[in-house]
């Protein structure tokens, strides 16, 4: 006699990416202007990591967890460099009123962020833009950028523990306060999001007026 195969009464989804009518639905690529979505993409890892940091700051952690928080912030330097080159550049070439720094874009990327920072110089200043924190001004961001890439020049360091070839990551005599990191890294952070803010402006007043 053949086995009849019963339908159970419920069957769970196994969809990972659905929306639903309770809370937490996201549209996190629902933007108006593609260029301009790199420095959100940068906004949402640095969020995430000072929410982050807000927990482990009441507490004490474990080791492991200074990981993911380093990792958001290296990203969101990382897009927020590339949010300031994109987007000058595409202005710049739509407006022929300045000229772009020479980087490839998205067809170029880089996960060193030293390489950025000339490309990024550049921006600021074909769009008269002054970094203006009064407590890290712009060469010392350019000291703690390139501090990071030193230690995690690929974006590697802090996703795996060990190299492609098996070698460990990092020394593992290397530690840091990670609630230091995040709060010199959230000035530099916020003056890069300023710049995009300052850009979107631009965008508007010259491209859509």
């Amino acid at each position: 006699m053949p086995r009849v195969r019963v339908k159970p009464a419920h069957q769970p989804s196994k969809r990972l990416f659905e929306l639903t009518s309770g809370h937490g639905n996201s549209f996190p690529f629902f933007v108006v202007e593609t260029n301009t979505a790199t420095a959100y993409f940068a906004r949402g890892f640095h969020e995430a990591g000072q929410n982050l940091i807000n927990v482990l700051k009441n507490s004490d952690f474990p080791d492991y967890q200074g990981l993911p928080v380093a990792f958001l912030y290296r990203h969101a330097l990382e897009l927020a460099l590339k949010a300031l080159i994109w987007d000058g550049d595409d202005i710049a070439r739509a407006t022929c009123k300045r000229v772009p720094s020479g980087h490839r874009g998205p067809a170029g990327p880089t996960h060193d962020l030293e390489r950025l920072l000339p490309f990024a110089e550049h921006i600021m200043s074909q769009y008269a833009f002054k970094w203006s924190d009064p407590e890290i001004g712009w060469s010392n961001a350019k000291e703690l950028i390139a501090e990071f890439n030193e230690i995690d020049p690929g974006s590697y360091t802090f996703r795996y523990p060990m190299t492609k070839k098996g070698d460990p990551s990092c020394d593992q005599r290397f530690g840091f306060n990670v609630l230091r990191m995040a709060k010199q890294l959230d000035r530099v952070l916020n003056q890069l999001s300023d710049f995009s803010y300052a850009l979107e402006d631009i965008r508007w007043e010259e491209l859509t007026i």
